[in-house]
């Protein structure tokens, strides 16, 4: 995928542990999330090089670790699936509705 072969510094592994549990959650996805999560990631690139700033990459990059973090955790998971069929297949959430969910769950528990 990359025009030449050479990584520059700080490039991670393929092997990384870290990227290896990022991807197990994004195999996990259903289809049309991973496209929502190709599709603001086209935009993010889209958007850097047309303003030539940053911010954009580094959002997404902020957005997308932070997503894959949280999708790593069943609860959350749970949470987001119980909510699924109100919003939709893909459909965005905010993370502090889908957090609340989880602590009102817990206090039910």
């Amino acid at each position: 995928m990359l025009i030449d072969d050479v990584d520059p510094p700080g490039t991670i592994a393929l092997d990384d542990p870290d990227l290896a549990a990022a991807m197990a959650v994004v195999d996990e996805l259903q289809p049309s999330e991973q496209r929502t999560v190709i599709l603001h990631a086209v935009r993010a690139a889209l958007a850097t090089q047309r303003t030539g700033e940053a911010e954009h990459a580094t959002r997404f990059t902020r957005d997308l670790l932070a997503t894959t973090r949280l999708r790593a955790i069943p609860a959350y998971n749970n949470a987001l699936r119980r909510e699924r069929p109100a919003q939709g297949p893909g459909a965005a959430r905010r993370v502090e509705d889908v957090l609340g969910e989880l602590q009102e769950s817990r206090r039910d528990a």
